[in-house]
């Protein structure tokens, strides 16, 4: 263990010994002596409070060294110049002199710490996660933060009269929060510009701190901001201020710097803590916790979040406590952590009898061990009528957590009311307003992309549950009823759109159709630092990233499902405008759609019929579509029904922007595109005896028979696109799921089922992933492992994700596998785009198909760049790395630092297996054939 001086400038907080002072002393005097003979003498004269530090910063190393000596000289206590003066002498000094300096630090100094920062804000950005950054116009953060020390430095903004803004001093509170705020008159903008989202800024906060052992392993907690640099490796903050989160670094002696890109909106508090590292691990308690319920306990797993300061491998667990009712496993063993990693290490809990508790009122306490440390905790007893939260093993290989609750009414197979949450309500709060059950998962998901698969994993998993369990007496489908206020309105509209086999009826309320128009909390290229330089094209290419979220553009999924749409009159969080929008697209589409406005009732209300959630009038919606499925589950529904509005002809259209993250509608589903990720559609004509199919932008579909709203397909003559299909072939797509039609020169035929060849590189987490560190001579380990770390960290602190390191590990045809390191072809893109070899490049490649993605570079500041892309954006919005506006590929380039998405070489999507990357922002650069291997990911 080391130890940590901490210094409030000016203010010395450890003193010398007297045998050490005087020994120091005589080192200062032979060193200015020695400096004096051959010339040397400090010319700067700045404020004594930071002059050391520009003068290290600034100066010849000579000249600064001597202005150091000057300085011990009359102050020999001063343990922040004896840090800065050692290490000057790591670059000017031979070994003797440079350890004499070091003897010179006050013993107990291991680790010194500045509690004071200089920033420069406010600069405008955008809402997205990448923008660009105007101090690159300076050479850089690293460059520009060396004037820092002077008042003559100006940068330029649009925020501040003038346009200019320099560097300014913040102190730390006596509990080490930083508030940084800028005299800025953000109302004048906001009236001005018609526009709250100018409040949103960005800037950088630099501090410094000095090692004066030879190595020394630091742990450090940034609170309330999402990513920091040490010097020149990014390491992961604890945005939720959660404060129990830390990650450690390597470092050697001398002076480090921290450098923290703001991003807030008025103003940005963080707070940064470090201390030396007693190199061991920490077990955090867990976010979630499984519940008893009635003394039973179903076999679930838990996550156990576990940090560690170095790498450490751990290959088991034990439980006291309980041992005789529990049983405690590691799901994966051995489990490598790496230095400043926090893993939620899964564990399967286990009962080893069917009811553990008689009489479940205090529940039952148990420790866990593993890698030598323990923790208490405690399964939570809930009975008949409450609520209960179980866990789940998700889709993409996390522990996740929902709350359920059973009927009112006994049912024998019992389709579940899904209700989803809105932003800062618990899973638990949700599931007792209904009295039903709710999914839900951590981080600013919009219940799209991974929010969305968490909420169907969590149905499929309660199913699994309750068939498993003779304890509980109700046993769930996997048909919904789908619900969710505010966020999970939108979340609502969303699932039903995207899985419309599976929906019984929808209430969304208050509800948003897309983030991008609810309000300014997503305003695309509106005051991006980018905006002035982004080619229009592109812009397009990153707005198709997310359009598959858009319900308002998939309204046509939900013809068929009966809708009761509903928002308070007075609602100005979400205004009645986005429901009363989609109520009009629903009639046009002919959809079942009742909408009701309450009188005078604002975005929440609570009252003793239920609140705004679950008055009457939804528990008569709701209970109405139970009966009616149940009536169907016992008398087996399967009807056709006929459209009042078609003359007996029934008409529908199954719209997607994405088949990957679409199901089926009336058992048709799209597999594939002809264009990837633009709009493609199947528009369906049934009438007695016949079924007319035209399809747009389709290149493999299927059909199958669903459940709800079944569609017997081989009982009637099909005609696609005015080719006759026949019996056989309909019957051969019905009877194997691998089957499709597939389009071959303007002809269908039957083909095994391709799939969707792009799309965006937020699916890598649609499944169990891991991240491989592939070095070489290049980027070594020492420079590529921080980088996966601060990946995996980042994916586990904005969604609890489960993200396992590898190091050049040999890698299974089945593994879902993000590659961060150096690639043989960089050099040769760096060709194809006329850059120098010592110019900056960064490459990002996804697999859609083998679930692949590759992070690459020759340098670290391009492995910077690139990584860049996975950090995201300040709260409510920190989502999952990579989940918002970036496609299939990437290139960045040397101006991406300055400019963002507009320093973008090429991005776009992959068109399949003959490798062209046929929708892209690039359209001048023609991609050798020589290549077709390199987008042919799979190869690779």
């Amino acid at each position: 263990m080391g130890f940590l001086c901490a210094l409030r400038p000016i203010t010395i907080a450890c003193l010398l010994s007297a045998a050490a002072a005087v020994e120091s002393s005589a080192f200062v005097r032979d060193e200015i002596e020695r400096m004096s003979s051959a010339g040397l003498k400090c010319t700067f004269k700045g404020k004594q409070e930071w002059r050391l530090d520009h003068a290290r910063e600034n100066l010849n190393a000579n000249e600064a060294a001597v202005c150091h000596l000057e300085h011990l000289k009359s102050k020999p206590d001063d343990v922040w110049a004896w840090s800065s003066l050692c290490h000057i002498y790591d670059k000017i000094s031979d070994g003797a002199s440079r350890q004499k300096c070091y003897t010179g630090v006050p013993a107990g100094n291991d680790l010194v710490v500045r509690n004071e920062w200089r920033y420069l804000a406010p600069f405008t950005v955008g809402k997205a996660e990448v923008d660009g950054d105007p101090v690159e116009n300076f050479g850089g953060i690293r460059e520009a933060a060396k004037s820092r020390y002077t008042g003559d430095f100006r940068a330029y903004t649009e925020l501040l009269p003038h346009g200019e803004v320099g560097w300014e001093v913040v102190r730390e509170k006596k509990d080490g929060e930083v508030l940084i705020a800028p005299k800025v008159d953000w109302g004048d903008l906001v009236r001005s510009l018609g526009s709250t989202a100018i409040t949103e800024w960005q800037g950088w906060a630099v501090a410094s701190f000095a090692v004066n052992s030879a190595s020394l392993t630091v742990d450090i907690q940034c609170m309330g901001v999402h990513t920091f640099f040490i010097d020149e490796v990014p390491l992961t903050g604890d945005v939720y201020h959660r404060q129990q989160y830390w990650t450690s670094i390597r470092l050697n002696q001398g002076i480090h710097n921290i450098y923290i890109r703001l991003r807030a909106k008025i103003s940005q508090i963080f707070n940064c803590k470090f201390r030396p590292s007693a190199e061991s691990i920490t077990i955090h308690p867990p976010h979630f916790f499984p519940d008893l319920y009635g003394g039973y306990f179903a076999s679930q797993p838990i996550a156990l979040p576990v940090t560690s300061s170095k790498k450490i491998t751990i290959d088991h667990v034990s439980i006291s406590g309980a041992d005789s009712l529990l049983t405690a496993s590691l799901t994966d063993a051995p489990v490598t952590i790496y230095t400043g990693q926090t893993l939620p290490l899964k564990i399967q809990l286990k009962p080893l009898k069917a009811r553990l508790l008689n009489d479940c009122k205090q529940g039952l306490s148990f420790t866990l061990t593993l890698g030598g440390v323990s923790l208490p905790l405690n399964l939570r007893c809930r009975n008949e009528g409450e609520s209960f939260l179980f866990t789940f093993v998700d889709h993409d290989g996390s522990v996740q957590h929902a709350a359920a609750i059973e009927p009112n009414v006994r049912c024998s197979l019992c389709p579940v009311v899904l209700s989803l949450h809105g932003t800062t309500v618990s899973p638990q709060n949700q599931a007792d307003s209904y009295k039903r059950m709710e999914g839900g998962r951590h981080g600013a998901h919009n219940w799209e992309g991974p929010g969305l698969l968490t909420a169907i994993t969590a149905v499929d998993r309660l199913q699994e549950m309750t068939k498993n369990s003779d304890w509980l007496p109700f046993k769930s489908t996997d048909k919904l009823i789908v619900t969710g206020h505010s966020m999970g309105g939108h979340g609502a509209w969303h699932l039903a759109t995207h899985y419309p086999d599976r929906v019984i009826a929808l209430i969304p309320l208050a509800g948003w159709n897309k983030k991008e128009e609810y309000g300014d909390s997503n305003a695309f290229f509106r005051h991006d630092i980018s905006s002035s330089e982004v080619d229009p094209r592109l812009k397009a290419i990153l707005e198709l990233c997310v359009a598959e979220n858009e319900v308002d553009r998939h309204v046509s999924n939900l013809k068929g499902i009966p809708v009761l749409a509903r928002i308070g009159t007075d609602d100005r969080t979400v205004h009645p405008y986005f429901v009363r929008r989609m109520y009009r697209l629903l009639k046009e589409h002919e959809v079942d759609v009742s909408f009701v406005e309450v009188p005078d009732k604002e975005h929440w209300w609570t009252e003793n019929d239920g609140g705004c959630v679950n008055d009457q009038s939804i528990r008569d919606f709701i209970a109405f579509h139970v009966m009616q499925q149940q009536q169907c589950t016992r008398d087996g529904c399967v009807s056709e029904e006929k459209s009042k509005y078609t003359e007996g002809k029934e008409r529908f259209t199954l719209t997607s922007m994405n088949p990957a993250s679409m199901s089926s509608m009336r058992g048709l589903l799209i597999n594939r595109q002809i264009v990837p990720m633009t709009t493609s559609t199947v528009r369906v004509t049934v009438d007695s005896s016949s079924i007319e199919i035209k399809t747009k932008n389709v290149e493999e579909f299927r059909f199958s028979v669903s459940e709800l709203r079944p569609l017997h397909w081989c009982k009637y003559n099909i005609q696609i696109n005015g080719q006759t299909l026949s019996n056989e072939e309909c019957s051969e797509v019905i009877a194997h799921e691998n089957l499709c039609f597939t389009l071959d020169e303007s002809v269908w035929k039957l083909n095994d089922c391709l799939g969707q060849y792009s799309g965006p590189a937020s699916q890598i987490a649609e499944k169990p992933f891991y991240i491989q560190i592939r070095p070489n001579k290049v980027l070594g380990i020492d420079v590529l492992e921080p980088f996966a770390v601060y990946l995996a960290n980042l994916f586990f602190f904005t969604s609890d994700a489960y993200v396992r390191i590898g190091f050049n590990e040999k890698v299974k045809d089945v593994d879902n596998v993000i590659y961060i390191g150096h690639s043989t072809f960089t050099r040769e893109f760096k060709v194809l785009f006329g850059l120098f070899e010592n110019e900056r490049m960064g490459v990002l490649l996804f697999d859609s198909l083998q679930h692949r993605l590759r992070i690459s570079a020759d340098t670290p500041a391009g492995l910077r760049d690139i990584i860049s892309l996975a950090a995201p954006t300040i709260p409510p919005m920190t989502r999952s790395p990579f989940s918002n506006l970036v496609p299939g590929f990437v290139f960045t380039g040397p101006d991406f630092g300055r400019l963002g998405p507009a320093g973008y070489l090429c991005a776009g999507f992959f068109k399949g297996f003959d490798a062209s990357p046929l929708l892209n922002s690039c359209p001048h650069i023609e991609f050798p054939k020589r290549f077709s291997h390199i987008f042919n990911l799979y190869q690779i």
